[in-house]
């Protein structure tokens, strides 16, 4: 999958979200998925940055970055809009670069790690839609 249609399948779960699951009444399964999503994709897009930069700030904890318990449905998807803007943002500014495709440490590449996201979202969007059915 080239970087275009990877950027554009992260681009087209923000849009599901809000016009598919927004206006609707969540249930605890449904608000337990995008919560999950959004502390999944603050996570991801502070790792990248980390990756980007070669500034390492993003230690691991979930609480340093992740605030909001009491956030309504409708928060829970725009927090993970903010965040995954912020991974849009990035991943634009590598498009084209050798960026993509050099190796982790681990020997994973940034291409599949959003590879990784990208399948992620599919798959917590299936499960949001059989929780709100």
């Amino acid at each position: 999958m080239d970087t275009t249609t990877l950027i554009d399948s992260l681009v087209e779960t923000y849009k599901k979200l809000n016009v598919t699951f927004r206006s609707g009444t969540p249930n605890d399964r449904m608000i337990s998925i995008v919560t999950r999503m959004r502390d999944d994709e603050i996570q991801f897009s502070q790792a990248l940055k980390d990756r980007i930069t070669g500034i390492g700030t993003y230690s691991g904890d979930k609480g340093a970055y992740v605030e909001g318990a009491g956030s309504t449905f409708a928060q829970l998807i725009s927090q993970f809009g903010s965040a995954r803007a912020t991974t849009l943002n990035l991943l634009k500014g590598i498009q084209g670069s050798d960026v993509w495709t050099k190796p982790l440490e681990d020997g994973s590449t940034i291409r599949s790690r959003v590879q990784e996201l990208a399948e992620s979202d599919r798959t917590q969007l299936a499960r949001l839609a059989e929780a709100a059915s």
